[in-house]
């Protein structure tokens, strides 16, 4: 997948219509460990390039050839 994250975009006033970062459940920010805890990775307010680039993560195809489990 190719992208051009914002670089230097923060989020803040993103972050803050939403009810803060605390506040976010969106289920693309979250990872599970092995175990099945949720492990959520929402980052700073200030990279939104890490946000643009974790939205596109979410939107990849987890079962196929090249990443199916084991």
């Amino acid at each position: 997948m190719l992208s051009n994250p914002p670089y230097g975009k923060s989020w803040k006033t993103d972050a803050d219509k939403l009810g803060g970062k605390k506040e976010i459940l969106d289920s693309r920010f979250n990872a599970y460990l092995e175990g099945g805890e949720l492990m959520p990775m929402i980052p700073r307010t200030s990279d939104g390039q890490l946000l643009f680039l974790l939205n596109n993560v979410a939107k990849m195809k987890k079962d196929t050839p090249i990443c199916a489990p084991g």
